[in-house]
C-alpha cells in the first residue's frame, strides 16, 4: 500500500494501538477531508460561473468636471441679441423724413425693445424727444422696413429742419424674449432689467456699454 503523507495509513484493528491516538488521527484526518473538499468545492465553483451571471459592480464616484473653455471672442456689439444701426442723416432736411430700415420686421417692431438717438456735434440726443438745444422737438415712428421722423415746435407747428442740422441717426434694437415671468410685455422686461441695472436708456454711451460686457 502507497502511503500518503496527507492520509497516513494507520492499522487500527490492532489491540495494541492506543485508543487516545486513534481518536486523535481520526479527527485530524476528518479535518483534512472537510479542508480538502472545502478546496475541491472553491475551485469547482470558481470554473462554472460564466461572465453573465456575476451582477455589476457598483457604480464608481463621479469624477471633478473638467474646466470651462475659454469664452469665444465678443461680436461687433459685445451681445447678439443686440443691433445698433447707424445711419448718416446731415443731408437729410425738412418737416420730416424716413429713412429705410430693413430690420424693422413686424415681429421686431411688435416684440423689441427699440431706441432712437440723434447726434449733433459729438452730442447725442434721446429721441422722441427736445432736439439740439432743445430748440425743437423730434417725433419718432416705426413702419416694417422704415423709420420716420417729425420735427416740431414746441407748439406743435412743423418745423423745418435745415441741412446739416442733424448729424446722425443710432437705432438699437434689443430682442426681447419670448415669455415674461412679470405680466408685463417682454420689450417692458427690457427696460427694467436696464432700469434695475442703473442704466438710463435716455444716455446712449450707457446702453451700449451695458450690452458690450
Amino acid at each position: 500500500m502507497i502511503k500518503s503523507e496527507l492520509f497516513p495509513v494507520y492499522n487500527y484493528n490492532n489491540k495494541d494501538f492506543p485508543m487516545n491516538i486513534k481518536n486523535n488521527i481520526i479527527m485530524k484526518t476528518s479535518v483534512r477531508i472537510l479542508v480538502l473538499l472545502s478546496v475541491l468545492f472553491s475551485l469547482s465553483a470558481g470554473t462554472s460561473c460564466s461572465p453573465e451571471d456575476g451582477e455589476d459592480g457598483a457604480m464608481g464616484e463621479q469624477g471633478v468636471p473638467g474646466q470651462d473653455g475659454m469664452d469665444g471672442e465678443a461680436g461687433e456689439d459685445g451681445n447678439a441679441n443686440v443691433r445698433t444701426l447707424l445711419f448718416d442723416i446731415s443731408e437729410r432736411s425738412g418737416l420730416n423724413f424716413e429713412i429705410a430700415v430693413p430690420e424693422f420686421t413686424q415681429a421686431v417692431i411688435n416684440n423689441d425693445a427699440i431706441l432712437w438717438y440723434v447726434e449733433e456735434s459729438n452730442i447725442t440726443y434721446p429721441i422722441p424727444g427736445a432736439g439740439p438745444n432743445a430748440a425743437y422737438v423730434i417725433r419718432v415712428f416705426a413702419t416694417v422696413g422704415n423709420t420716420r421722423l417729425n420735427f416740431n415746435n414746441w407748439d406743435g407747428t412743423s418745423f423745418m429742419l435745415p441741412v446739416g442740422g442733424l448729424d446722425e441717426l443710432k437705432i438699437v434694437i434689443i430682442e426681447s424674449t419670448s415669455g415674461s415671468s412679470t405680466g408685463k410685455s417682454s420689450k417692458e422686461d427690457v427696460f427694467e432689467e436696464l432700469k434695475n441695472a442703473g442704466v438710463d436708456i435716455n444716455n446712449y454711451e450707457e446702453v451700449i456699454a451695458y450690452y458690450n460686457n
